[in-house]
Protein backbone atom coordinates (compact mmCIF):
# COMPACT_ATOMS: atom_id res chain seq x y z
CA UNK A 1 0.00 0.00 0.00
CA UNK A 2 2.73 2.17 0.39
CA UNK A 3 3.43 3.04 -3.18
CA UNK A 4 0.25 4.21 -3.49
CA UNK A 5 0.57 6.78 -0.32
CA UNK A 6 3.89 7.66 -2.16
CA UNK A 7 1.92 9.31 -4.69
CA UNK A 8 -0.73 10.65 -2.61
CA UNK A 9 2.47 12.93 -1.43
CA UNK A 10 2.56 14.02 -5.46
CA UNK A 11 1.23 18.09 -5.88
CA UNK A 12 -0.13 17.21 -9.37
CA UNK A 13 -0.68 13.13 -8.91
CA UNK A 14 0.30 11.14 -11.92
CA UNK A 15 0.54 7.93 -13.41
CA UNK A 16 2.18 5.09 -11.53
CA UNK A 17 2.92 1.38 -13.35
CA UNK A 18 3.79 -2.16 -11.89
CA UNK A 19 7.12 -2.87 -12.74
CA UNK A 20 6.21 -5.66 -15.10
CA UNK A 21 3.99 -3.33 -17.00
CA UNK A 22 5.49 -2.41 -20.31
CA UNK A 23 3.66 0.67 -22.61
CA UNK A 24 2.30 -0.72 -26.08
CA UNK A 25 1.46 3.02 -26.76
CA UNK A 26 1.45 6.26 -25.37
CA UNK A 27 -0.40 9.03 -26.09
CA UNK A 28 0.33 12.11 -24.08
CA UNK A 29 -3.11 13.59 -24.46
CA UNK A 30 -4.34 10.74 -22.62
CA UNK A 31 -1.26 10.41 -20.10
CA UNK A 32 0.07 13.99 -20.16
CA UNK A 33 -2.57 15.00 -17.12
CA UNK A 34 -3.62 13.79 -14.26
CA UNK A 35 -7.41 11.88 -14.47
CA UNK A 36 -9.79 14.03 -12.60
CA UNK A 37 -10.94 10.32 -10.94
CA UNK A 38 -8.90 7.35 -10.38
CA UNK A 39 -8.78 5.14 -13.05
CA UNK A 40 -7.07 1.66 -13.10
CA UNK A 41 -6.28 0.55 -16.84
CA UNK A 42 -6.21 -2.61 -15.96
CA UNK A 43 -9.75 -3.08 -14.98
CA UNK A 44 -8.97 -3.25 -11.14
CA UNK A 45 -5.44 -4.53 -11.59
CA UNK A 46 -2.25 -1.76 -10.65
CA UNK A 47 -0.64 -2.36 -14.10
CA UNK A 48 -1.53 1.56 -15.07
CA UNK A 49 -3.36 3.73 -12.50
CA UNK A 50 -3.30 7.05 -12.27
CA UNK A 51 -4.92 10.15 -10.65
CA UNK A 52 -5.11 13.50 -9.19
CA UNK A 53 -2.88 13.89 -5.64
CA UNK A 54 -6.66 14.39 -4.44
CA UNK A 55 -7.53 10.69 -5.43
CA UNK A 56 -4.71 9.64 -4.94
CA UNK A 57 -4.79 10.12 -0.87
CA UNK A 58 -8.60 9.19 -1.32
CA UNK A 59 -7.90 5.78 -2.45
CA UNK A 60 -5.30 5.07 -0.74
CA UNK A 61 -6.92 5.62 2.35
CA UNK A 62 -10.27 3.39 1.12
CA UNK A 63 -7.82 0.72 0.54
CA UNK A 64 -6.27 0.78 3.56
CA UNK A 65 -9.86 0.80 5.22
CA UNK A 66 -10.54 -2.18 2.93
CA UNK A 67 -7.86 -4.01 4.02
CA UNK A 68 -8.79 -3.26 8.05
CA UNK A 69 -12.59 -4.01 7.07
CA UNK A 70 -10.89 -7.87 5.43
CA UNK A 71 -8.87 -9.09 8.33
CA UNK A 72 -12.00 -8.29 10.59
CA UNK A 73 -13.19 -11.82 9.20
CA UNK A 74 -11.52 -15.07 9.34
CA UNK A 75 -9.02 -14.86 6.62
CA UNK A 76 -7.71 -18.23 7.54
CA UNK A 77 -9.00 -20.10 4.39
CA UNK A 78 -7.74 -16.97 2.45
CA UNK A 79 -5.78 -17.98 -0.85
CA UNK A 80 -3.73 -15.35 -0.91
CA UNK A 81 -2.69 -12.41 0.87
CA UNK A 82 -4.92 -9.43 0.52
CA UNK A 83 -3.17 -7.06 -1.31
CA UNK A 84 -4.12 -3.41 -3.36
CA UNK A 85 -4.91 -5.39 -6.14
CA UNK A 86 -7.47 -7.14 -4.10
CA UNK A 87 -8.27 -3.62 -2.54
CA UNK A 88 -8.80 -2.29 -5.48
CA UNK A 89 -10.94 -5.12 -7.00
CA UNK A 90 -13.53 -4.06 -4.44
CA UNK A 91 -13.14 -0.77 -4.95
CA UNK A 92 -14.37 -0.75 -8.34
CA UNK A 93 -16.82 -3.58 -7.42
CA UNK A 94 -18.56 -0.21 -5.21
CA UNK A 95 -18.21 2.07 -8.07
CA UNK A 96 -15.29 3.93 -6.11
CA UNK A 97 -12.92 3.89 -9.20
CA UNK A 98 -12.95 4.27 -12.57
CA UNK A 99 -11.43 0.82 -14.45
CA UNK A 100 -11.25 0.05 -18.06
CA UNK A 101 -9.96 -3.31 -19.34
CA UNK A 102 -6.81 -1.72 -21.49
CA UNK A 103 -3.95 -3.94 -20.63
CA UNK A 104 -3.20 -7.16 -21.99
CA UNK A 105 -1.61 -9.65 -20.22
CA UNK A 106 1.12 -12.69 -20.71
CA UNK A 107 -1.91 -15.15 -21.72
CA UNK A 108 -1.99 -13.03 -24.74
CA UNK A 109 1.58 -12.97 -25.22
CA UNK A 110 0.55 -13.25 -29.61
CA UNK A 111 0.06 -9.35 -29.27
CA UNK A 112 -3.26 -8.93 -30.51
CA UNK A 113 -3.93 -12.43 -32.35
CA UNK A 114 -7.89 -12.76 -32.03
CA UNK A 115 -9.91 -15.30 -33.73
CA UNK A 116 -7.89 -17.56 -35.39
CA UNK A 117 -5.40 -14.78 -36.75
CA UNK A 118 -1.84 -16.35 -36.41
CA UNK A 119 0.12 -12.31 -36.61
CA UNK A 120 0.19 -9.40 -34.69
CA UNK A 121 -2.67 -6.70 -35.14
CA UNK A 122 -0.97 -3.71 -34.46
CA UNK A 123 -4.32 -1.70 -35.29
CA UNK A 124 -6.18 -3.75 -32.66
CA UNK A 125 -3.24 -3.34 -29.97
CA UNK A 126 -3.31 0.02 -30.38
CA UNK A 127 -7.18 1.05 -29.75
CA UNK A 128 -7.28 -1.81 -27.11
CA UNK A 129 -4.08 -2.00 -25.18
CA UNK A 130 -1.70 0.63 -23.38
CA UNK A 131 0.27 -1.77 -21.58
CA UNK A 132 1.56 -5.90 -21.58
CA UNK A 133 1.53 -6.90 -17.95
CA UNK A 134 3.78 -9.36 -17.14
CA UNK A 135 1.58 -11.06 -14.45
CA UNK A 136 2.09 -14.18 -12.70
CA UNK A 137 -1.41 -15.76 -13.87
CA UNK A 138 -0.62 -14.45 -17.63
CA UNK A 139 2.70 -16.05 -17.82
CA UNK A 140 1.42 -19.41 -16.25
CA UNK A 141 -1.30 -19.54 -18.77
CA UNK A 142 1.44 -18.89 -21.58
CA UNK A 143 3.49 -21.57 -20.51
CA UNK A 144 6.67 -19.14 -18.94
CA UNK A 145 8.23 -19.76 -16.07
CA UNK A 146 8.00 -16.46 -13.75
CA UNK A 147 12.10 -16.55 -13.68
CA UNK A 148 11.94 -16.31 -17.48
CA UNK A 149 9.70 -12.87 -16.87
CA UNK A 150 12.01 -10.51 -18.01
CA UNK A 151 13.32 -12.28 -20.90
CA UNK A 152 9.59 -12.96 -21.82
CA UNK A 153 8.68 -9.48 -21.76
CA UNK A 154 11.73 -8.15 -23.56
CA UNK A 155 10.98 -10.49 -26.25
CA UNK A 156 7.75 -10.15 -26.66
CA UNK A 157 8.18 -5.91 -26.78
CA UNK A 158 10.91 -6.43 -29.13
CA UNK A 159 8.76 -8.56 -31.14
CA UNK A 160 5.95 -5.79 -30.73
CA UNK A 161 7.97 -2.65 -31.55
CA UNK A 162 9.48 -4.41 -34.75
CA UNK A 163 6.18 -5.35 -36.44
CA UNK A 164 4.42 -2.08 -35.05
CA UNK A 165 7.02 0.37 -34.97
CA UNK A 166 9.43 -1.07 -37.65
CA UNK A 167 12.65 -2.72 -37.59
CA UNK A 168 14.68 0.14 -36.43
CA UNK A 169 12.82 0.58 -33.59
CA UNK A 170 15.85 -0.97 -31.13
CA UNK A 171 18.13 -0.36 -33.36
CA UNK A 172 17.96 3.66 -32.58
CA UNK A 173 17.26 2.91 -29.22
CA UNK A 174 20.12 0.63 -28.87
CA UNK A 175 22.31 3.19 -30.68
CA UNK A 176 21.72 6.21 -28.86
CA UNK A 177 21.98 4.13 -25.88
CA UNK A 178 25.40 2.87 -27.11
CA UNK A 179 26.56 6.85 -27.70
CA UNK A 180 25.24 7.95 -24.32
CA UNK A 181 27.55 4.79 -22.83
CA UNK A 182 30.48 5.51 -24.73
CA UNK A 183 30.29 9.43 -23.25
CA UNK A 184 29.90 8.67 -20.13
CA UNK A 185 32.89 6.12 -20.19
CA UNK A 186 35.23 9.12 -21.68
CA UNK A 187 33.91 11.44 -19.13
CA UNK A 188 34.91 8.98 -16.43
CA UNK A 189 37.99 8.31 -18.09
CA UNK A 190 38.79 12.10 -18.17
CA UNK A 191 37.89 12.64 -14.05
Amino acid sequence: YLRHFAMAINKEGGWMADFDAFPLSFDPNIYGKSPEKFISYGDGVPSLIGGTQQEWERVAQLMLLEGIEHHKGDTSQDKYAFSDMLALFKLRAKGLIDSKQETIDFAALDMGIQEGKKQIDCDWLRQNARVIHGAHSGMRLAGFHIKLRANALGDAMQRYHEVCNGPDFYTTAALESYRETRFYESVRRRV
